[in-house]
């Protein structure tokens, strides 16, 4: 008679648990220990204890995943060591259990190591919880799914490997690969693009590990528009601190879940699969391959040939950082050497790898990569020439510079820059592709000897994006088309015109005038209005002449920030003449009401107050000073006076020259003041 065929062996599960406790014990202690001496810190501050503990959940569920992906991988290095041990490997698979049932019971030991801990900890949170008890099930539900997708991909890189060097090696690969292609497709190919940049969120999605510290859109807890607290506050008057601290809270609600968890079931699917792979794997492995650097044949040109670029591209960026271009394409080829035969070494545990059949693998592989090179710099596909068509194009982002990968991938960030100019009228975008086919033809020919960075975005109707960084002359045909928009009075300040601009420009603040009345701010503006429409304004500061000065203000609801160089022609004289202005430096239009707001007037020497019967005496003679031009806000008088002048609630610092009324004034008044 057949007897039954066993895939769970309880005394295996048991054996795993308790010759392991250490492990999962010293996580569920470090875990209760951590999350009540958080909750007692933090779970009052918002008011309302239950939503404090709820919220500091969500947001404790992505970065879960680092904790996640350590302890998986740490739990399947003890489970499955027996299969990097040659003798223990031999000795257990000795004994008269399938090895389905060794493989399910260790697996199942492995998941009640990481999902048991959690789970405790977070019903003893629930009492604490309130009215949103259920989210801490939540992010146990959360943690779980990530958990199971590192733990497989843990067990997945142990059954594949032969030793625990060769298992972290590739787990670590595993974990940051879309990240490592995408720094040496960034590293090794873009050179050779002209212009091409590459979206890097898109790699960073396949980075569980990174992905999840993003992400905290598991639920939401929405403040409830008949909250008592606020009813209260309305009918008793605004003494917030008191009704507070009398026990009033907000009240919440629960909103629903967010949309991050289709991201967790994702990954927990791919844990499944891997399961799944690994138990397929350990049915055919060979026992005598514990030990060896990869347990699967097939998998080590996979490794060698990952493991080779990857030296290739270090020495790459490290010559090409120190030295340039060329040394890193020397240091490239010179890498792939390196890593191939140190590759081999790790992977036949002999130094004797330099035998002819090594050569000629070595050598196709110096093929691929060079043909790829060559097919990369002739870009038989046009992707360096692609600028597409308009009826495709929602809209057009510009930017007088190099935005890094992060801003780039990041549409909506790009949209609410400052010093990004967003272009959707139909006809400026026609203007701006033919500016770019310029720029692309004069960017070819790198003759050139003063260029700067131009970033141009295209945000396509379908929701994708081409985006392209070129340094192109300043003086050539291309930078002199796009630069009208660049400067155009709309895109810099937000309305079409500028009597739209002066009524609703607030909050506008000079670098070198500080905040204006409002006589000076309106003449500023005016001028900045006209030298935009004449191409000497930027939203990023740069500019052919040297940068000078930088003037930010609210048009609206959006704050703009604008620079201009000596070469504006009415923005520059305006600043020089205003910086005389006694309104500029006292910030009052008249002399009257500059008496009437000024509250102190002190001598920086010696520290001497002046006292307020002498004042309006005092003023009469600086508003005469700044008139004269014998006052200055930048300490430009080393041999006369130093005064703080404290008007309404700002304190301005004057510097007096030594001939001024003021300072002949304290002469007569305070000869000891110096």
């Amino acid at each position: 008679m057949k007897s039954r065929t066993s895939f769970f062996d309880k005394t295996v599960l048991k054996k795993d648990l308790t010759r392991f406790f250490p492990l999962w014990a010293l996580y569920l202690i470090g875990g209760l220990l951590i999350m009540h001496v958080l909750s007692g810190f933090y779970s009052d501050y918002y008011g309302n204890r239950a939503y404090s503990i709820a919220r500091d959940l969500k947001s404790l569920m992505g970065p879960m995943g680092i904790f996640s992906a350590c302890y998986g991988f740490l739990a399947a290095q003890l489970l499955f060591g027996d299969l990097h041990n040659t003798r223990l490997c031999y000795g257990v698979h000795a004994l008269p259990l399938r090895r389905e049932c060794w493989y399910l019971s260790h697996t199942a030991a492995g998941l009640l190591m990481g999902l048991v801990p959690p789970l405790v900890i977070v019903l003893t949170l629930i009492p604490m919880m309130g009215q949103f008890w259920f989210t801490g099930l939540l992010c146990w539900a959360g943690i779980a799914l990530h958990y199971l997708f590192f733990f497989a991909l843990s067990v997945f890189c142990m059954i594949c490997t032969g030793n625990r060097f060769a298992a972290s090696a590739v787990y670590g690969l595993l974990n940051f690969f879309s990240l490592i292609a995408r720094w040496f497709a960034q590293t090794i190919y873009l050179p050779l693009l002209p212009g091409v940049r590459i979206n890097a969120t898109i790699f960073s999605r396949f980075c569980p590990m990174v992905e999840l510290t993003t992400r905290d859109n598991f639920y939401q807890i929405i403040h409830q528009d008949d909250c008592a607290l606020c009813v209260k506050i309305q009918t008793q008057g605004p003494s917030y601190s008191a009704i507070t601290m009398d026990g009033g809270t907000h009240d919440y609600t629960f909103g629903g879940l967010g949309g991050d968890w289709g991201y967790l079931w994702i990954l927990a699917a791919v844990g499944i699969a891997l399961l799944g792979a690994g138990l397929m794997l350990y049915r055919i492995r060979q026992l005598e391959r514990a030990g060896d650097f990869m347990a699967f044949k097939p998998m080590k040109p996979i490794f060698l040939t990952v493991y080779t670029l990857c030296v290739g591209g270090v020495l790459f960026y490290l010559a090409y950082e120190t030295t340039g271009e060329g040394a890193g394409y020397l240091f490239f080829v010179i890498g792939i050497f390196i890593g191939y035969f140190t590759g081999r070494m790790l992977l036949e545990r002999t130094l004797r790898v330099f035998k002819g059949k090594s050569f000629g693998m070595l050598g196709i592989l110096y093929a691929v990569v060079t043909l790829s090179l060559l097919l990369t710099w002739i870009d038989p596909m046009g992707i360096t020439r692609r600028i597409p068509k308009a009826e495709k194009v929602k809209a057009i982002y510009l930017y007088d510079g190099h935005l890094s990968d992060y801003q780039l991938n990041n549409t909506a960030r790009i949209a609410f820059r400052t010093d990004v100019i967003t272009v959707t009228d139909p006809e400026d975008i026609e203007a701006i592709r033919h500016s770019h086919s310029l720029m692309l033809q004069e960017h070819q020919t790198d003759n050139f000897s003063y260029s700067r960075w131009f970033t141009i975005q295209y945000k396509l109707k379908s929701g994708a994006t081409v985006t392209r960084s070129y340094r192109i002359p300043v003086h050539g045909e291309g930078w002199n088309s796009v630069k009208a928009y660049l400067s155009k009075p709309s895109y810099l300040f937000g309305v079409d015109t500028l009597e739209q601009l002066l009524q609703q420009a607030t909050n506008v603040y000079c670098s070198e005038l500080g905040y204006m009345p409002q006589k000076v701010q309106d003449a500023l503006l005016k001028a900045l209005w006209l030298d935009a429409q004449a191409g000497y304004v930027t939203s990023n500061g740069t500019s052919t002449g040297q940068y000078l000065v930088y003037v930010e203000m609210r048009v609206g609801n959006q704050y703009y920030t604008v620079h201009f160089s000596e070469e504006a022609p009415n923005a520059y004289p305006l600043l020089k003449e205003a910086q005389t202005y006694p309104q500029t430096m006292l910030k009052y239009d008249t002399l009257e009401e500059l008496i009437a707001n000024t509250y102190n007037i002190c001598v920086l020497e010696n520290n001497t107050q002046l006292p307020k019967n002498v004042h309006a005496e005092f003023l009469t003679l600086l508003w005469t000073d700044c008139v004269n031009g014998a006052v200055s806000r930048f300490d430009k008088f080393s041999n006369g006076y130093n005064i703080e002048v404290q008007i309404a609630n700002e304190y301005q610092s004057l510097s007096l020259s030594s001939d001024s009324k003021c300072a002949q004034w304290l002469d007569g008044h305070y000869p000891n003041s110096k």
